[in-house]
């Protein structure tokens, strides 16, 4: 199960406020217990810091995006599944996100080499300038959810 922190403890309430709203997190939780997380926040990313082949054709100021800021799974439940069906619901809501800030893509900073290859797995490509940033068009992420 997937929940906002909205509904989350008062920690978790006071945590999302003090940041002054600037990302909502997501938690997946099994018999009580927290199995993972994801964070998402809009944003936007200039032109030319975003793989040529996903703004080709786009206007020269900057890009609205959604940055899944955060996505992490408890190590038991590493291999499981439980990263992938986070990653699907997160980009389920990014494309909600976007249909109503207008965000064209989405971006995500791998913490590793290997969370790196797990978003490559499912459709993301390496930003020019990091080799840990990835990109993905809101268009890709919104047909392979059809």
């Amino acid at each position: 199960m997937v929940s906002s922190s909205d509904s989350r403890s008062s920690t978790a309430k006071r945590t999302a406020t003090g940041r002054m709203d600037s990302a909502r997190m997501f938690v997946a939780t099994r018999n009580a217990a927290v199995i993972g997380y994801f964070s998402l926040t809009m944003g936007s990313v200039r032109r030319v810091q975003a793989p040529a082949k996903l703004v080709r054709g786009m206007p020269a100021h900057p890009v609205g995006m959604v940055l899944l800021a955060r996505l992490a799974v408890e190590r038991s439940q590493q291999g499981t599944g439980v990263g992938a069906s986070l990653l699907a619901e997160a980009l389920r809501r990014a494309v909600a996100a976007g249909e109503v800030a207008s965000a064209r893509l989405i971006v995500v900073d791998a913490i590793n080499e290997g969370a790196a290859a797990f978003y490559e797995k499912y459709g993301f490509v390496r930003a020019p300038e990091n080799r840990l940033r990835y990109y993905r068009r809101m268009k890709d992420v919104r047909a392979s959810l059809d």
